[in-house]
């Protein structure tokens, strides 16, 4: 592999006239050592929306009608054939493809508008063609006299520009510029603000000290703490080509000349020779072992009074080991502790087997036996760092490339929720779920940018699903502040759209509130039982009327008395719903199947007649609401429509989660919607009266019982506890002023 390389993207947040891409090809082997790697740096200054189409655009046409082009066949045989020569002819049949593709989907897009690079890299040979403002850096080494290398970085396309002003012209690609990476550089492709906010320095210590993949990382890092709202673009290139070795030598003096060179060339022949990221045995055996050595020596030197004892004159080594051992980091502190421990099992193993009477062997046998066993060992951990190091950066990689897929499906995503393919869509959220779910958490870069991939498709998934967030509730009142053992079950909206009435079984009364003026009034009666109120149902003169276990309890609502009614023919406990239309009630009865009507008298509700005329199953019904149709609301979301006693053809359109567990239906006949109410979920949803889904409000802390509905005004009333909260609607047509 005569290179790395590796992409850099950083856009905090994509403005509505600004759209950016980084996308390096992946090529199968035998693809890439034909034709090199392609690689697109994309700026573009229009709309967002037409910024995808043009990028996914250009991205497509670009890989297919390189990777695929028949001149690349012919290579192996036609040596005159070049990669620049078929990468050239693929950028000029872009320049007019792109030219129709933007008449055709009618975008105004000038080169004055544009910041692209687009370039093929192949071997050590790099080409590119650049139209805008962006930089293509190379870093590479310049010996001064007298001094060491030190890394000098320029700007390629400055100096290829002309002097004087830039000719305007109408194509965007329009020469390229080739040529070979030396050995040992670096290239950096950038738009115009990441050099502005990094300098060279930092840059060009970065890109030199770390892989391609980290560095890019790196950058990330430290341009994520930048409180400015700006795209960063880059991608990195590495030539992993060997620099030629200096034939020169080097002037040493003249009794030098003999040993030391010897010496120099083989410490840096084996340094050249030995494998990436592999421990030097004979490095780590001197630091380890120096210390112990001048120890040894001092011992040596020293007179020791014989009648010490041995555990005494070893003492000083143990202590000096024991400080020496604590000034070692952790991280080689573990493995070396566990190797030692290895190693002195296998070596009291072989010395036992030595001293055998069976088996006695010379001392220098043993101990080329000894360092035979210590180089295995030392080999086998060389290994295993090198495997660590080969693990780690292929785990960039992957991580780099799952963020550059997930990146592109939601882009996608974007362009088929504007035109409307919810099936397109629907797939490709599917797909980047999966993506999302194998993308690594491991660092607190890598969370914040699972964060923002997370929060971006949950905001897609909603407005796929038509979903209208209530954030910011207005409390109109909270009950229990005046009454602490309050306990709402339900409200009730007039037709006057002036009050609301709750029904509170813990104080056993009834609430008045206008939200006008947020103002609370209470009626209550000693002779009702007002504990288990439910059902409420509202007729024209403004009079409430609640389905209790014994009877119907009527609030007047002119003189804010309660009274009780009678009703013939059923038992108020069986009733799961009720409605008035015109003068009459309706009720729900599932146990029975059926809809009884009834007429009021100044007694109570008589006359019971049964409504529907034809065999339905209402056993899982739990609301009804009437406009002149009657529309029923069963346990599974379901909604039927019938008209003189026989069910009609309805049916409602499928959203997005299901509806399951409804417990409310709404609408009357001054409105054009159906208003259905799941508590469990948290939302209303609304629909037309033909069954088509319009939208669906949602929130996320509520905890909500009831609902009610005044178009009016466009407010949605929630009952949440013992609060009520006003939330506004979005998807009713505005009124002229």
């Amino acid at each position: 592999m005569y290179y790395k390389i590796a992409s850099l993207l950083l856009v905090p947040q994509q403005k509505k006239n600004h759209f950016s891409e980084v996308f390096i090809a992946q090529p199968d082997p035998e693809k890439e050592a034909l034709a090199g790697r392609l690689f697109i740096l994309m700026e573009l200054n229009i709309k967002r929306v037409e910024g995808i189409k043009i990028v996914n655009f250009l991205i497509d046409y670009l890989n297919h009608h390189y990777y695929q082009n028949d001149k690349l066949l012919l290579r192996e045989k036609v040596h005159s054939l070049k990669v620049e020569h078929i990468f050239e002819s693929v950028l000029a049949r872009s320049n007019k493809s792109l030219i129709e593709f933007l008449k055709q989907e009618k975008i105004k897009l000038t080169p004055q508008l544009a910041d692209i690079t687009v370039g093929i890299i192949y071997k050590n040979q790099l080409h590119f063609s650049n139209v805008g403002k962006n930089r293509a850096l190379l870093v590479f080494k310049k010996e001064k006299e007298g001094e060491t290398e030190e890394y000098k970085i320029t700007d390629v396309i400055a100096e290829q520009q002309p002097l004087g002003p830039t000719p305007k012209t109408n194509k965007f690609f329009d020469s390229v510029i080739s040529g070979p990476i030396p050995p040992g550089s670096y290239f950096i492709f950038t738009n115009e603000a990441l050099p502005e906010y990094i300098s060279k320095k930092q840059l060009t210590e970065i890109i030199t000290t770390l892989p391609p993949v980290s560095a890019a990382e790196q950058i990330k890092r430290i341009l994520g703490t930048v409180n400015i709202y700006v795209p960063f673009l880059g991608i990195i290139i590495k030539s992993t080509q060997a620099p030629e070795p200096d034939p020169t030598p080097s002037a040493q003096p003249h009794h030098q000349t003999s040993v030391y060179p010897l010496d120099k060339m083989e410490k840096e022949t084996e340094s050249i020779l030995s494998p990436y990221g592999a421990i030097n045995p004979k490095q780590w055996i001197k630091k380890l072992c120096s210390p112990l050595f001048k120890k040894i020596k001092t011992i040596k030197r020293r007179s020791l009074p014989l009648a010490e004892p041995a555990t005494k004159r070893r003492q000083p080594i143990k202590q000096k080991l024991k400080s020496w051992t604590k000034r070692t980091g952790a991280a080689l502190l573990a493995p070396c502790l566990y190797l030692w421990s290895k190693i002195k099992l296998i070596v009291g193993k072989i010395n036992s087997f030595l001293r055998a009477p069976s088996f006695q062997l010379s001392l220098k046998i043993k101990i080329i036996i000894l360092v035979l066993s210590l180089s295995l060992a030392g080999l086998i951990l060389n290994i295993w760092h090198t495997e660590q190091k080969k693990q780690e950066i292929a785990q960039q990689q992957k991580y780099q490339e799952l963020s550059e897929q997930i990146r592109r499906k939601q882009n996608q995503i974007d362009a088929h929720l504007i035109y409307h393919n919810n099936d397109g869509a629907k797939k490709l959220l599917r797909e980047t779920e999966q993506l999302l779910a194998q993308l690594p958490q491991d660092s607190p870069l890598r969370q914040q940018q699972y964060q923002e991939f997370k929060q971006k498709l949950e905001n897609q998934l909603n407005k796929l699903r038509q979903v209208n967030k209530w954030e910011n509730a207005d409390v109109l009142i909270d009950v229990t502040k005046t009454y602490p053992n309050a306990n709402i079950k339900n409200l009730i909206l007039t037709p006057n759209k002036q009050k609301i009435y709750l029904a509170d079984s813990g104080e056993k009364s009834v609430h008045i509130l206008t939200p006008s003026d947020k103002t609370l009034t209470t009626v209550t009666s000693i002779n009702l039982d007002l504990s288990q109120l439910r059902s409420p149902a509202v007729d024209k003169l403004e009079n409430i009327y609640w389905v209790s276990d014994k009877y119907i309890v009527r609030l007047n609502g002119k003189e804010e008395t309660l009274q009780s009614l009678d009703i013939e023919g059923v038992d108020t406990k069986e009733i799961a719903a009720t409605a008035i239309y015109g003068e009459r009630l309706y009720v729900l009865l599932p146990n029975k199947n059926q809809i009884y009507r009834y007429n009021y008298s100044s007694d109570g509700y008589v006359n019971p007649l049964k409504w529907l005329y034809q065999q339905v199953d209402l056993s899982r019904a739990v609301d009804l609401a009437i406009d002149g149709f009657i529309f029923v609301l069963y346990q599974d979301g379901q909604v039927e429509r019938f008209l003189r006693g026989r069910k009609t053809d309805f049916k409602l359109a499928a959203v997005d989660p299901a509806i399951s567990q409804p417990t409310k239906i709404f609408t009357d006949a001054d409105s054009d919607y159906l208003y259905i109410f799941e508590p469990s979920q948290k939302r209303v949803l609304v629909f037309d009266k033909k069954g088509k889904f319009i939208v669906q409000y949602q929130t996320g802390e509520l905890d909500l019982k009831d609902f009610t509905v005044d178009e009016n005004n466009q407010i949605i009333y929630l009952l949440s506890e013992n609060s009520v909260v006003k939330v506004p609607m979005q998807h009713l047509k505005k009124k002229p002023d």
